[in-house]
């Protein structure tokens, strides 16, 4: 927080492999979210943090019980943080 407003901890991007542009669009979305989370596991295995995300799918993939999309949701389980729907409006 800073001066009693949220702003983001940093900015990144990765280019997609061929192999992961055929995937669909919420394993990407879920991909993204787990390399991000990652990328800054320092920071997040210290403190809670957010995830925003304008993919409102991502929040009914941490159910799913089988595949990839498991084996992220649960290398994703060892970190503090909430997963929450933000508009791409806002």
């Amino acid at each position: 927080m800073q001066e009693g407003r949220e702003v983001p901890l940093e900015f990144a991007s990765k280019k997609f492999t061929d192999a992961e542009r055929k995937w669909d669009t919420r394993e990407r979305e879920l991909f993204a979210v787990k390399w991000a989370v990652e990328k800054w596991c320092d920071y997040v295995a210290l403190h809670h943090c957010t995830v925003r995300t304008d993919h409102a799918d991502l929040l009914y993939l941490v159910g799913v019980d089988k595949g990839k999309v498991f084996r992220w949701a649960l290398a994703l389980s060892r970190f503090n943080f909430t997963l929450e729907f933000l508009s791409g409006e806002e």
